[in-house]
């Protein structure tokens, strides 16, 4: 543990933006706001050295009024962790109260989004059959104009046999 003078104290204090008369965990939640603030990862370019250079200060500035607060007494030499409260070292917690299917809203949620699925299986199941259905027109169209022209063209061609028939 280093010697803390007032200088390096106030300076550290002044970075962090609190007062000395903060207690310990309101110093660590300003600390851990603006870590996350300036953290390298979160700026690159130009700003990516402005924020490592912070950083690096945030974290001097944090080890100096940790030093101050142990040596005033206010924080334990040696402070215990808590794994609850760590990514890493989270303890599962037992269930309390209802269980998810008791719960009154989870049935309805469930049957509603049961009831979605369907009615969109159906739309879909709906659509494949009217797709279908309309290439069967689009085809029974194009025979009918077939036909339709042939039967024009046969009577064009029986219309010019009778005139010529008829002309002497």
């Amino acid at each position: 543990m280093s010697i803390v003078s007032q200088k390096d104290l106030d300076s550290s204090l002044a970075l962090l933006g609190i007062t000395a008369d903060q207690n310990w965990q309101d110093v660590q939640s300003q600390y851990r706001l603006l870590v996350q603030k300036w953290h390298p990862d979160r700026h690159s370019g130009e700003n990516g050295e402005l924020a490592q250079t912070r950083f690096i200060e945030l974290n001097t500035a944090f080890k100096t009024i940790r030093d101050y607060y142990r040596k005033t007494g206010a924080l334990p030499m040696q402070t215990t962790v808590d794994l609850s409260d760590h990514l890493l070292g989270v303890k599962p917690v037992p269930a309390q109260g209802k269980s998810l299917w008791a719960q009154q809203w989870f049935k309805p949620v469930i049957a509603g989004s049961g009831l979605l699925i369907i009615a969109i299986l159906l739309m879909s199941s709906l659509d494949s059959r009217l797709k279908a259905k309309n290439e069967g027109r689009a085809e029974m169209e194009k025979v009918l104009s077939k036909q339709n022209d042939t039967l024009k063209a046969a009577e064009e061609i029986k219309s010019v046999t009778q005139t010529t028939l008829l002309v002497p």
